[in-house]
C-alpha cells in the first residue's frame, strides 16, 4: 500500500472506532436504566416493602420511551460520526430517488386530468396544461 491509502485506511479505521464506541455508550445509556428500574421494582415487590405500582408503571413507561430513543439516535449518530456512512446514505437517497422517478425533465404530475411538469430540469415556471376528456 502507498501512503495516501494507507492515510484513507487508517482514517476509515479511526471512523468506524468511534462510530462503535458511540454506539456502544448510546447503547447503554440507553438500555441500562430500564435493566436497573426493572430489578429495583422486582425486588421492592418480592421484598414485600410498600410500593406505589403506578409509579413502577410510569417510571418503565418513561424509561422504555428512552430504551425505544436508542434506535432513533443511533441513525444520527451514525451520520454525525462517518464520513463514509453519510457519503453511502447520500449515495442510497439518490438512488431511491432516481427510481422514483424523480430526476428525470419528463416527470409529471396528474392530477384530476391536469398536468403539471415538475422542477426537476431547473425551469423556474411550470407549464400546466388541462386535458379536456373526450366525451
Amino acid at each position: 500500500m502507498n501512503q495516501p491509502q494507507q492515510l484513507r485506511q487508517a482514517r476509515l479505521h479511526r471512523q468506524m472506532l468511534i462510530l462503535m464506541i458511540s454506539s456502544i455508550m448510546i447503547f447503554f445509556v440507553t438500555t441500562l436504566p430500564v435493566s436497573i428500574r426493572q430489578i429495583v421494582a422486582a425486588y421492592e415487590i418480592s421484598a414485600g416493602k410498600t410500593t406505589d405500582l403506578i409509579k413502577i408503571i410510569s417510571d418503565t413507561s418513561i424509561l422504555t420511551i428512552l430504551l425505544t430513543l436508542n434506535y432513533a439516535i443511533n441513525f444520527y449518530v451514525h451520520c454525525l460520526t462517518s464520513k463514509l456512512f453519510r457519503d453511502e446514505f447520500i449515495q442510497c437517497a439518490k438512488i431511491i430517488y432516481r427510481l422514483a422517478g424523480c430526476a428525470t425533465g419528463n416527470n409529471t404530475i396528474n392530477i384530476n386530468h391536469t398536468t403539471i411538469q415538475s422542477f426537476a430540469n431547473g425551469n423556474a415556471q411550470a407549464n400546466i396544461r388541462h386535458k379536456q376528456s373526450h366525451t
